[in-house]
């Protein structure tokens, strides 16, 4: 069995706070840290909160596909002190455009994975953001999977605590861009 639901984002996005607080209501979630989807033959978990495997969603047709954002520059900001260039992750780092700068190239990360997500033809996609989650919404999310869920002790309270990061002016644009789509602008 797979899984029902597939919250999908970029790195640095909340993920963990995600899964943690549908875990708290009721709804079993995994997080990426767990592995690849290959792993959920007979797995009795109900879904998965993760970055990276945008293309599962292809292989997991039955599963609602949460596409959840970040605004762009405190993930920047985050991206850049979590030292994600130095990093050599095989699944994520051939798909990104590279300028040198590694500013502009964050913010292309963002524009990029977002766009991924939104590309794949999905007829059960719900977008959000991070920063507007609360206890309406993860209920409705648990509704669409047909979990009952208690959100009564539960308060999402994104804290937001980074600086912004300033937008490249030759990335400015398609970041714009995205920002509206996404409802950022």
């Amino acid at each position: 069995m797979g899984p029902r639901f597939l919250a999908l984002s970029t790195g640095r996005a909340g993920s963990r706070y995600l899964a943690k607080l549908l875990n708290d209501v009721g709804v079993p979630t995994l997080h990426e840290k767990h592995g690849d989807l290959s792993e959920w033959n007979g797995s009795p978990a109900l879904g998965e909160v993760s970055a990276w495997f945008v293309t599962q969603t292809e292989k997991a047709p039955d599963a609602r596909v949460w596409h959840f954002s970040r605004h762009p520059q405190p993930f920047v900001t985050s991206l850049v002190k979590f030292g994600f260039w130095g990093m050599n992750h095989p699944s994520i780092h051939p798909y990104l455009r590279r300028s040198g700068d590694q500013i502009a190239d964050s913010f292309l990360y963002w524009v990029d994975w977002n766009r991924r997500i939104l590309e794949v033809p999905h007829p059960r996609r719900t977008t959000f953001r991070i920063e507007g989650l609360c206890s309406d919404l993860l209920w409705l999310l648990a509704d669409s999977v047909g979990v009952d869920a208690d959100t009564a002790g539960v308060v999402p309270a994104w804290n937001e605590a980074q600086d912004f990061a300033p937008i490249p002016a030759d990335v400015a644009g398609e970041v714009g861009g995205m920002m509206e789509v996404l409802g950022y602008a």
